[in-house]
């Protein structure tokens, strides 16, 4: 590319031109290089065929499609003309001031104007701050300074507005008397509660927070109108079920939206009959077992309840009230959305029937499957941190002691860890554990129903174990500590003791919470293992997949590597070959001639 290359018969060419030098002498050689010659480029010119009109006529319109062309390139034939607000830009004055007096005769010498000269204390005011350092305290005075100021402004301003409309009212009055109205009385004379209220009507804060609507909630509005869709609140339940049961959140939320754009009457009874409806549908008809959609569901019921905070109670109180002896999921959220939005005392109508409610489901709701006993679990949770703030209640532990029974001998604890729910290590002792702590605050649970008839039955349970009923005197720590086990006559294996002696209830003690400690030592030791078996098995599958994909990309590599080398091989081969058809070419142009 971009290289000359010569024509065939070149050393033919320059044979004869040693020829040609030899039959000239050297003065008609340099003769010949040195003149100028003189060609006629005219158009027709060397045409003999051509009359001196036909050459003009040729020249002619040679010279109109140029200028043609250049003008309909650059549009110089246009004859539209510029304008500025309906005015030429020749007729308008230019107000451009030249810095410079430049003579166009002589474009080399040229003068600069004299620009007015500012005063050196205005620039430095102006640009550097009158050369003094401000400090920090100088500064926020200055900006106070300029506040009150212009709050004094606009205080006159506003004192100004309200002079002016006292005139006005005042002429309207001296018009309006002179006019004769049929039966129709006048108006008494503004008094200082009309002033007041005019003068509060007119403040910027009170506009903004009473007199303008949300301008988001007006735009989504005006967008379902146009596509001709209803978001007005039903005024009955099963409408409102039957439109929200595919999707209940989103449909909800545009029910608020569209009542928020209505007067505030109206806003309020749509709202009341938004948050009943949605209470309703939330206990009752709210089938979803995710956890994702409840928290969406109760978080719009808690920020409605918040904004109608005098209202919500009443609905709370009657949706209560229809409360079953069920347990779905969306019971548990509902007790916790109560302990976030009123006060837990258990005197109050709400808290004392949920109360009971509670209690009746711990102690006889049927525990038949898997999302009952889980629904359970997080009643007792929501109800133990929120409720009773860490404390339990003896309804409390009936149902937990009837979840442990239930998962004795099952392959559901698996599924459940318990451990950390209960912070205990087996089932005997957190039943254990569970009734020392209701005798031991007997004077905290008196206040609970039904808590002498659960405290009998529960003692009557524990006295058919005997071997638990003997640690009740014990720490605690002994009894999270203790693994049950069965014992009749151990043996001792030491020589100053007889062998067919009984030992006494604290060797028992002691071996089994030796043998205890060895059990979780046992047990850690094996966990330990597994995780790290498990660490290890994980390290070796990320070990192999990084040397699997390094060895894929070596691959690529050593491919992408080997089709360059052919593809530079074969371009080599094509230059090489292009040369020898060049040199063969050249050969063979001579012996031709």
């Amino acid at each position: 590319m971009g290289k000359k290359i010569k024509p065939l018969g070149v050393k033919r060419k320059r044979g004869k031109k040693f020829e040609w030098r030899g039959e000239i002498s050297q003065s008609q050689q340099s003769s010949i290089k040195s003149k100028s010659i003189f060609r006629d480029q005219r158009l027709g010119q060397k045409n003999p065929s051509l009359d001196k009109e036909q050459k003009y006529l040729l020249r002619y319109q040679r010279e109109r499609d140029f200028l043609s062309r250049r003008k309909q390139k650059f549009e110089l034939d246009d004859t539209l003309e510029l304008t500025h607000k309906g005015m030429k830009l020749s007729d308008l004055k230019d107000d451009y001031v030249e810095d410079y007096d430049l003579d166009l005769s002589d474009e080399d010498d040229f003068k600069s104007k004299k620009l007015p000269r500012m005063d050196d204390d205005l620039v430095n005011e102006m640009h550097f701050g009158d050369e003094k350092h401000r400090s920090k305290k100088n500064a926020y005075e200055e900006l106070i300074q300029k506040s009150k100021q212009n709050k004094l402004i606009r205080q006159q301003e506003k004192e100004e507005n309200l002079e002016i409309t006292r005139k006005l009212d005042g002429d309207f009055m001296d018009i309006t008397k002179r006019l004769k109205f049929k039966n129709k009385t006048q108006n008494a004379e503004a008094d200082e509660y009309d002033n007041l209220l005019l003068e509060i009507r007119e403040d910027a804060k009170v506009q903004a927070e009473y007199g303008m609507v949300n301008k988001s909630y007006k735009q989504a509005r005006e967008a379902w109108e146009e596509a001709g869709e209803n978001w007005a609140v039903p005024e009955d339940y099963k409408e409102f079920v039957v439109i929200i049961r595919e999707n209940p959140i989103s449909c909800i939320e545009k029910y608020k939206t569209w009542s928020e754009c209505e007067t505030k009457k109206t806003k309020l009874a749509s709202q009341t009959r938004l948050l009943q409806f949605s209470l309703k549908f939330f206990i009752h008809s709210f089938d979803s077992e995710s956890l994702d959609t409840h928290d969406e569901l109760i978080e719009f019921i808690y920020n409605l309840s918040k904004e109608h905070a005098n209202i919500a109670e009443g609905l709370f109180i009657s949706s209560a009230l229809e409360l079953g002896n069920t347990l779905p999921l969306s019971l548990v959220y509902y007790y916790f959305l109560v302990s976030k939005l009123f006060t837990i005392s258990f005197s109050d109508t709400l808290t004392s029937a949920l109360s009971t409610l509670a209690g009746c489901i711990f102690t006889e709701y049927p525990l038949t499957t898997y999302k009952t006993i889980r629904n359970m679990l997080l009643l007792a949770r929501v109800y133990t941190q929120h409720w009773l703030c860490g404390k339990y209640s003896p309804e409390l532990i009936r149902g937990l002691i009837r979840v442990i029974e239930k998962f004795k001998g099952s392959v559901i604890i698996q599924e459940f860890n318990i451990d950390v729910l209960f912070n205990q290590e087996n089932d005997n002792a957190l039943f254990t554990f569970a009734y020392k702590m209701m005798h031991e605050q007997k004077t905290l649970f008196g206040k609970f129903l039904n808590f002498e008839g659960v405290l009998v039955d529960v003692e009557m349970e524990v006295s058919s174990q005997p071997e638990p009923m003997k640690m009740y005197e014990k720490p605690v720590e002994e009894i999270q500590t203790y693994e049950p086990l069965v014992f009749g006559k151990i043996r001792s294996n030491k020589k100053n003791r007889d062998t067919n002696k009984e030992v006494t209830e604290l060797d028992k003690l002691r071996e089994q919470a030796k043998k205890a400690k060895k059990m979780a030592k046992r047990v850690l030791e094996k966990e330990t293992e597994g995780v790290m078996f498990e660490k290890n098995q994980e390290f070796k599958a990320g070990q192999e997949e990084k040397t699997v994909k390094q060895n894929l990309v070596k691959n690529m590599l050593d491919e992408l590597q080997s089709e360059y080398k052919r593809f530079s091989t074969t371009m080599e081969k094509k230059k090489d070959r292009k040369k020898r058809k060049k040199r063969m070419g050249g050969g063979r142009t001579e012996q031709n001639s």
